[in-house]
């Protein structure tokens, strides 16, 4: 193994270690100024290439008296065709489910519902403002992919609860629901692959 390897593994090390040892954090701008500082690790959540374009993107929305913006957590742009996508992110102890509904069906929660239409309001803005936004930009915006990272799986208890949630976030149409520690599995998934032997 070259030493470009090791050092690129010992990185992966680093992002790894990260997400283990702020599993419990709660506060969003810990994990954002991580993320926009590794930015790529977003890429990889992507089935095309992908860089950030823009953190803490305004897409529209204002008023004439310059309140209401929408500000998104992060842009990101496929790097060929110029196609944005919207990244919102919450914290891993943001709750995912509410409380039973009946006959072991749980309801979401409040802020993973309200993290989704967050999102889709986002984009529908950005859609509704795009041309103006990205005058002498080098971005378009055909229906953009959405992710939003949210709350942890270790907070099932149970297989009705991982069923009520996959069921839920399955039925989604052009947004995908990423936990953190499935975002933390796919650096193990990489980390293992650049390992084998």
């Amino acid at each position: 193994m070259g030493l470009c390897e090791v050092v690129n593994i010992a990185k992966l090390k680093s992002y790894q270690a990260f997400f283990e040892n702020n599993i419990e954090n709660d506060n969003e701008e810990d994990w954002q100024s991580f993320l926009t500082s590794n930015q790529w690790l977003i890429s990889q959540l992507f089935s095309y290439p992908a860089t950030i374009y823009k953190d803490k993107a305004y897409v529209g929305g204002k008023t004439i008296f310059n309140s209401n913006g929408k500000v998104v957590d992060y842009l990101y742009r496929n790097d060929l065709t110029k196609n944005v996508a919207l990244i919102e992110i919450k914290t891993p102890k943001t709750k995912l489910l509410g409380s039973a509904y009946r006959n072991n069906i749980y309801s979401v929660s409040d802020e993973l519902s309200g993290g989704v239409n967050q999102i889709l309001r986002y984009k529908d803005t950005l859609l509704k403002n795009w041309q103006e936004l990205s005058m002498n930009q080098d971005i378009i915006a055909f229906n953009p992919d959405s992710i939003l990272i949210i709350g942890n799986t270790s907070e099932f208890g149970n297989n009705d609860q991982k069923a009520s949630f996959e069921l839920w976030r399955s039925s989604l149409n052009g947004i995908v629901v990423l936990t953190f520690d499935e975002f933390k599995q796919k650096i193990d998934n990489l980390i293992n692959a650049l390992c084998a032997e």
